[in-house]
């Protein structure tokens, strides 16, 4: 039989005002916390963020290497390089925020099942604006097409 054993990571702590000795605690203490028999369901839960990541690295790897490839031939304002674009930033937008909460709702449902009652949510919103440039930059793109249009056009 497998034996399931995970380390949640960045668990809140509650702490007395002593437990620093001479120091004081500030802000909310975290810790890493050893958690023995965690059920099938619940280990499904903590690995679908990761799953979910590696799935979207490999969509948008696929991504970059025909926005390049499209690049190298001397075609960037297509069409298809501003759908590109715009679904990397909608990947970098809206992946880690999913991927944030269900580890979050994971690590709190195996919490629960211990009798721990203990809520943590982190979201990292580097991601989000890294995204919201790149959609900046996926209308840059747009704009571009029309204009490669209109002189296509004029040609």
């Amino acid at each position: 039989m497998l034996r399931r054993q995970v380390t949640l990571v960045g668990v809140p702590l509650e702490v007395d005002a002593g437990a620093a000795g001479t120091g004081r605690v500030v802000g909310m203490p975290d810790a890493q916390v050893l958690v023995d028999g965690v059920s099938a369901g619940h280990f499904a839960l903590l690995m679908a963020p990761q799953v979910l990541s590696l799935a979207a690295m490999v969509w948008g790897a696929v991504l970059v290497t025909g926005l390049l490839r499209d690049m190298g031939r001397g075609e960037p304002f297509t069409r298809v390089n501003v759908g590109r674009l715009r679904v990397l930033a909608l990947l970098l937008v809206v992946v880690p925020i999913v991927a944030d909460f269900v580890t979050a709702v994971a690590t709190a449902e195996i919490l629960v099942a211990r009798d721990v009652r203990v809520v943590a949510v982190e979201f990292s919103f580097g991601w989000m604006v890294a995204g919201l440039l790149l959609a900046a930059i996926a209308q840059a793109f747009a704009n571009g097409t029309k204009l490669r249009a209109d002189v296509d056009g004029l040609v």
